[in-house]
This record gives structure tokens, C-alpha cells and sequence, in this order.
């Protein structure tokens, strides 16, 4: 782990440092360099850009039965930048799964990924992708069309949030019977030093089956080289929105859960750790329940 005091920009003084491409990480890393006073410049692709690919995996699964399953995966992805503050990617995939001449699963997929520049710190992502899958082994087909929107920015060095609305859309057959789905999450992150930094993430989801909202924070503190520690809290909250006749169900949910994960490194190749975690499920026509759970090991590096 380096701090500041480890890096020398006088380094770089009377130079110039080029970024090569302009999506997501290449405008964080040109803002931060900027933003310390180093001169930047950004290189982008002329013309159009096209890559195809195919990969074959290979797994037997030793459950019963005993399946061995082969995946053929076929690709090809189109990127575009039109402007130097647009980007955009068309990607078309066709994954395989089938054991010998038994299709066991296929599916077809399509995404189309746009990024627009709005501020030098603010970045706007629409991702819309279609995915065709047909499943005989569990005896269903569907159709999925999927929209997302994402904002990210970072209104200070120390200072980022991503906020995202999705929607989705589903015609099926068989036994699936969600027919949309809708969600958005909000996270940000403030590096308060280069060792204390703090993360929330919220998120609200709505199906034809229930409603979920989820809550979660975390700290990390990192002292010194060797020692870290993480300490989390997360609620889900969730009401079941289908009728049921089942006894001792209730419609509403709430899980919450504490934690906390500390490493030390002893050398490059030992890193000796502790996992605490506290959970609680609480259902209403249930008896709650509590779970807690302490691990020790260590990490070896080869």
C-alpha cells in the first residue's frame, strides 16, 4: 500500500503523460492526474474497432447424474467513439451448453453500451441488452430485455457515487413467472485519508413477486503496510407481495447482519486474518433467528 508521501510528482515535471482511451477508468485516472497538475492528453481509435473470439470449457460435474458439460461461447464486440466524450459498444455473444449431442442450455445475447461525458467529472452509461435462452433440461424458455442507466461522478478527489436505474422485462415459459423487474441503487465512497475511507450503498427493488430495500455500510482502515481492517453493516428489508397458505410464512422479511475483517501481514507471502459476523433473520409468523460466527487462518503467497 503507498501513500502520498511515496509518490515523487516532481517526476513528472515538464512532462507529459498520454491516456489511451476514454472510457470510465481512463477519465478517472486523467482527472486525477490533471487534478494534481500534470499535463495529460487523451489518445482515442480513428476508425471503427472490431473483436471476435471463441472459447470452449470443458467441466464434468461429479453430482448426480453425472453431467460432463461442454460451453462453446461465440463473440464479437464493435466499439465506436464518434466524439472524444462518447463511446459506445455493441457486443453479440451465442453460449453453448450440452453434454455430447444433448443441449443441455443456449443462449443468444446482445448488448449495446453507450458512455457520454457530460463534465469532466460526470459520466452518463445506458446499457441495453437482449438475451434469448432456451433451457430443456429445466423445461423453460425466455426472452429478456434489460435497460440500465448509471450516473458516476466524483465531485472531489475524495468524493465518488454511482447511481443506478434499471428495468427489465421478461416473456417466459415453463416455470418462470417474474414478468419485470425494476431497481436502483445508489453507492458512494469518501477517501476521507489514504487510510480511512467509508462506503454506503442503498438499493430499492420491486417484482411482480415482492419489494426489497437493502442498506449497507462499511469503514476500512488501513494504519500502516501491514495491518487492515473492515467493518460492515447491512439490513434487508423485503415484503412478499404473492399470497400464500403456507403456515408460519409471513409476507415481510428482515435480515441484518454486523461484521468485521481484520488482516496482518506478516511478510509478502503470510497474511494472517479474523472474520467476525453477527446475523439476524426476522420473518413475521416466525421465530427469530441469530447466527454468529468467528473464523481465524491465514493466506500463504506463493
Amino acid at each position: 500500500m503507498y501513500y502520498d508521501d511515496d509518490a515523487d510528482l516532481s517526476l513528472l515535471d515538464g512532462k507529459t503523460v498520454a491516456i489511451i482511451g476514454f472510457g470510465s477508468q481512463g477519465h478517472a485516472h486523467a482527472q486525477n492526474l490533471q487534478d494534481s497538475g500534470v499535463k495529460v492528453v487523451v489518445g482515442l481509435r480513428e476508425d471503427l474497432d472490431l473483436r471476435v473470439g471463441y472459447r470452449l470449457n470443458d467441466v464434468e460435474e461429479k453430482q448426480q447424474p453425472v453431467l460432463r458439460r461442454e460451453e462453446d461461447v461465440v463473440f464479437a464486440s464493435l466499439d465506436y467513439d464518434p466524439l472524444p466524450t462518447v463511446d459506445a459498444t455493441f457486443t453479440v455473444s451465442r453460449r453453448d451448453e450440452h453434454d455430447g449431442d444433448l443441449l443441455l442450455r443456449s443462449a443468444d445475447n446482445f448488448r449495446l453500451r453507450a458512455g457520454t461525458v457530460l463534465l469532466p467529472s460526470l459520466e452518463l452509461v445506458t446499457e441495453v441488452t437482449y438475451s434469448d435462452i432456451d433451457d430443456p433440461l429445466a423445461g423453460f424458455t425466455q426472452s429478456i430485455w434489460r435497460w440500465r442507466e448509471t450516473l458516476q461522478g466524483s465531485p472531489t478527489r475524495k468524493l465518488m457515487f454511482w447511481a443506478t436505474l434499471g428495468q427489465s422485462y421478461y416473456d417466459s415459459t415453463g416455470t418462470v413467472a417474474i414478468e419485470r423487474r425494476s431497481r436502483f441503487d445508489l453507492r458512494t465512497t469518501w477517501s476521507a485519508t489514504p487510510f480511512l475511507s467509508f462506503t454506503g450503498d442503498w438499493s430499492y427493488g420491486e417484482d411482480d413477486r415482492q419489494q426489497t430495500l437493502a442498506q449497507r455500510y462499511s469503514v476500512f482502515w488501513a494504519p500502516g503496510p501491514k495491518l487492515s481492517a473492515t467493518f460492515s453493516y447491512q439490513d434487508t428489508e423485503s415484503d412478499d407481495l404473492r399470497e400464500t397458505s403456507v403456515p408460519f410464512v409471513g409476507p415481510r422479511r428482515d435480515v441484518s447482519s454486523l461484521g468485521a475483517s481484520v488482516n496482518y501481514r506478516l511478510n509478502p507471502r503470510l497474511v494472517p486474518y479474523a472474520n467476525f459476523s453477527r446475523s439476524r433473520f426476522d420473518q413475521a409468523g416466525a421465530e427469530e433467528m441469530v447466527n454468529t460466527s468467528l473464523r481465524f487462518g491465514f493466506n500463504l503467497f506463493f
